[in-house]
């Protein structure tokens, strides 16, 4: 069996809380085995990267995003023979190691004991993270370095953060009020605060049985049929051209019969297209030029049919001090005279596409003194948070 305790210690002149494991007994024999291999002579020190002339860098990110890979690496003195041991926190694993001959190393949950490397003088490190329940935690990494007849320990500590979004406020009416100027005023709003340092994406999913929809603006809508038109148009002409890039250009026009999913598989097929792109772009500057500009005339020609650019961009402004950003916010729900039931949830996302518990909203009745199309965004206000989101 294994307990977890911990210790304060005073490290570049600030406390730190390390974790200090009893280990279960095939851990203990490891560190018991190393430890006989050190000199009498040897000694334990506690201390810093720049204190160590032949260790050049040790590489660990300070924050990360839960659930994300985490890169480390050791760069040292080729000429100097070091011996490396690993301790691991848990919730924190080794996913790769880099540099290591096959079999050079042993490994178990809480430590890794590197034994022989390809080449002396550099160690890659892969970790990877989970979602955890607490939105900020921190760790400790110690690595320990046998260096001649002294033994150093090095400690690196980092956190983990995720987003944190609350629903902090619901009213069960919205009365909307469409101005002469066009400006909209909501009596009302929804109130979302982001707890946690991550970046959170919401998506407002509308159920079928509900009254109220959500639909691309007229002029979006207008926009994007003449867009791809123009698009098309352009880029069926240069598959004659370059008929080497024809498939690729195919995967590309697909997009535009594409609807906008919230989870990672589409952003991946997204991603796979356009790394294509970039590809060709890198091997034929001429291919690169000519669709550039495709897409740019065809953007330019129909820009003028978007009418609801400013308060778009308005709303850009203030997504980043809130940390939320609306996933499909573009989107307009079309309201009337009468009270209609919204009935939805909030989806939420981070920006490593890990997917959070729903958020529930109950169903909302919702009127204008007019029939108008709305902005989703224009029924949530965001409550902001000076740390900003990452």
């Amino acid at each position: 069996m294994k307990a977890k305790s911990g210790f304060n210690l005073m490290f570049n002149g600030e406390e730190i809380y390390c974790y200090k494991r009893i280990e279960d007994d095939t851990i203990n024999k490891k560190l018991e085995s190393y430890r006989k291999n050190l000199s009498n002579k040897t000694r334990t020190i506690t201390t810093s990267i720049k204190n160590i002339s032949c260790i050049k860098n040790l590489y660990l990110p300070e924050h990360s995003l839960q659930g994300q890979d985490i890169p480390a690496y050791l760069i040292w003195d080729k000429n100097k023979k070091i011996s490396i041991i690993i301790e691991i926190p848990e919730g924190i694993e080794i996913k790769e190691l880099y540099n290591i001959k096959k079999d050079s190393y042993e490994k178990d949950k809480k430590i890794v004991i590197i034994k022989e490397l390809e080449i002396n003088g550099y160690l890659g490190i892969l970790f990877s993270t989970k979602l955890y329940s607490q939105p900020k935690i921190k760790y400790n990494i110690i690595f320990r370095l046998k260096l001649d007849e002294n033994e150093y320990c090095i400690i690196k500590e980092f956190d983990l953060f995720r987003p944190d979004i609350k629903l902090l406020k619901q009213p069960k009416r919205i009365d909307v009020n469409v101005t002469k100027n066009d400006k909209i005023v909501v009596n009302e709003k929804l109130i979302i605060k982001n707890n946690g340092e991550g970046t959170g994406v919401i998506n407002l999913e509308i159920s079928e049985d509900s009254e109220l929809k959500k639909i691309d603006p007229n002029s979006i809508f207008e926009f994007n049929r003449k867009f791809w038109e123009s698009v098309e148009k352009r880029l069926l002409l240069m598959k004659e051209e370059y008929e080497e890039y024809s498939n690729l250009i195919d995967d590309f026009l697909e997009i535009k019969d594409e609807v906008p999913q919230f989870n990672e598989l589409w952003v991946k097929k997204i991603e796979k297209i356009f790394d294509s792109l970039y590809n060709a772009f890198e091997d034929n500057s001429e291919f690169y030029d000519d669709f550039g500009t495709a897409i740019f005339s065809s953007y330019i020609k129909n820009l003028t049919i978007m009418t609801e650019v400013e308060s778009f961009v308005n709303y850009l402004k203030s997504i980043y001090l809130g940390k939320v950003v609306f996933f499909d916010s573009i989107k307009v729900i079309k309201l009337t005279k009468d009270y209609k039931k919204l009935k939805a949830r909030l989806g939420v996302m981070d920006l490593a596409y890990n997917n959070y518990d729903p958020i529930i909203i109950s169903d909302i009745e919702i009127k204008c003194n007019k029939e108008c199309e709305i902005p989703i965004y224009t029924l949530f206000s965001l409550i902001e948070d000076p740390k900003g989101g990452q």
